[in-house]
């Protein structure tokens, strides 16, 4: 029989660092206090954009309303198609530049990835513009007017330096500042939507949408570089740990490759209903969304505060404090969430309809069954920033990859029951994906452990 090892000591007897001593970052004050001010934060830009949804979608009907979402689809498909990604990229790389205090390289590495950033962002939008037209044919089957698309494309181009801002944020440990910017770029849009539906026109809410952009991306900037101004050192000092661009571009590629592979899953349900089923179709769908929407913003404000303790434990080898993690998250979000699924399915017939108008009173079926894909997604989110934590975006790509295979496949063959088909689909593929995640994260932890043992033994 072995005995504990020693307070402040490892099994082999030798002194623990004192980070090793501290207790999980679950189980402190300051982690949970950060945490409080970012859901604040997250939860009013969730409420600001849910309003501006309902503005918008009492304002035009489930036909135009269908027709705007459609087309802002269909752009924000194209863009992530072209775009490359980078915020995982720099929070990956600059938390290891500030475990080494390496202040001049946190600057060099925001400097790199904007220049990237702003080159690829100016060339996807414009790609948007320039083929606009087939591209509209081809999701609509001739319905939907390419014009809409080219002002679409307005509300992806305020979207290029935002992965790096963003990405300082949670590098200065301030996500909080996040979710304020995010529900400033939300009011502004609502603002925008309240004056846009005066007009009753689809185009008066696209522009109103990119007025929002706009504003959210000038605050995300000025907030970005005010924190790199006050805590990191910009003069000619030379980074201790430089990043080389190919890196950025490779890690940078995986996590675009999975941002466009999701981005390809929602977009690929309103194109592809859109196709099948019609423009009423897609803004029923997109209304009957409101158990998955509530799901993911639910879990935005932990996933802002999670991807930096994740990291931090990666960097550190510390395995078994991250398999004990995913264990309480996935627990914890699942007694939180089936009963509100419960409660969600008598409140949904009489919920959507006043909140939307009789007019979507046929969104409450799919509704229903996307409560499935809300509870799914809502207890697995912390897959969403695992497999970067770990600097193994690759795993994530092939898992959307496999999400992106089985939707189509399931669209394919539903798509025609409408919105209640898309449902079914959105659902199936929810499930199966994050029952893929936890066996993946499984494999990849425990071979973690094993190289990390074989190498203690080399020494």
């Amino acid at each position: 029989m072995t005995s504990a090892p020693l307070p402040g000591k490892d099994e082999a007897g030798a002194q623990l660092d004192p980070e090793q001593q501290a207790p999980p970052f679950w189980k402190t004050r300051t982690w949970w206090s950060r945490a409080g001010w970012t859901a604040m934060a997250v939860y009013l830009a969730t409420g600001l954009a849910f309003l501006g949804t309902v503005v918008a979608a009492r304002g035009l009907g489930p036909e135009k309303f269908g027709t705007v979402v459609l087309a802002v689809a269909v752009a924000s498909l194209f863009r992530s198609l072209l775009n490359l990604t980078l915020e995982e990229a720099v929070v990956h790389h600059g938390h290891r530049a500030l475990a080494i205090a390496d202040s001049a390289g946190i600057v060099g590495l925001v400097r790199t990835s904007l220049k990237l950033d702003m080159a690829i962002g100016i060339v996807a939008s414009g790609m948007i513009v320039l083929l606009a037209a087939p591209v509209a044919d081809l999701a609509s089957a001739g319905n939907l007017d390419p014009d809409l698309v080219r002002l679409a494309a307005l509300v992806t181009i305020w979207a290029i330096a935002d992965s790096t801002m963003s990405a300082v944020l949670q590098v200065a440990g301030r996500p909080d500042l996040r979710g304020w910017v995010m529900a400033g770029t939300n009011l502004a849009r609502l603002v925008g939507v309240l004056i846009a539906v005066r007009f009753g026109t689809a185009e008066a809410v696209i522009l109103a949408y990119a007025a929002g952009e706009a504003v959210g991306a000038l605050g995300n900037g000025l907030v970005a570089w005010g924190l790199v101004r006050r805590r990191w050192r910009i003069g000619t000092d030379s980074p201790v740990r430089r990043v080389p661009v190919r890196e950025l571009v490779r890690f940078g590629f995986h996590s675009s490759v999975t941002g466009t592979l999701a981005a390809a899953s929602g977009a690929l349900i309103p194109v592809l209903l859109g196709r099948l089923a019609g423009p009423t179709a897609v803004g029923l769908f997109r209304i009957s969304m409101f158990p998955v929407f509530v799901a993911d913003n639910a879990s935005g404000p932990i996933r802002l505060v999670l991807y930096p303790e994740q990291a931090r434990l990666s960097a550190k080898g510390d395995h078994a404090q991250l398999r004990q993690a995913i264990r309480n998250h996935t627990l914890a979000a699942l007694a939180v969430s089936l009963p509100i699924a419960v409660a969600g399915w008598f409140a949904l017939p009489w919920l959507l309809p006043l909140l939307y108008s009789d007019e979507f009173e046929d969104a409450v079926r799919p509704a229903r069954i996307l409560l499935i894909a809300g509870v799914a997604r809502f207890s697995g989110a912390w897959f969403k920033t695992l497999p970067a934590a770990l600097g193994k975006p690759q795993l994530r790509t092939a898992l959307a990859l496999f999400e992106l295979a089985l939707m189509i496949s399931l669209l394919i063959l539903l798509g025609e029951q409408g919105s209640e088909g898309a449902a079914i689909a959105f659902a199936s593929t929810s499930v199966a994906s994050r029952v893929a995640a936890i066996i993946s994260a499984r494999v990849v932890l425990r071979r973690a452990e094993t190289a990390a043992g074989t190498a203690t033994g080399r020494l």
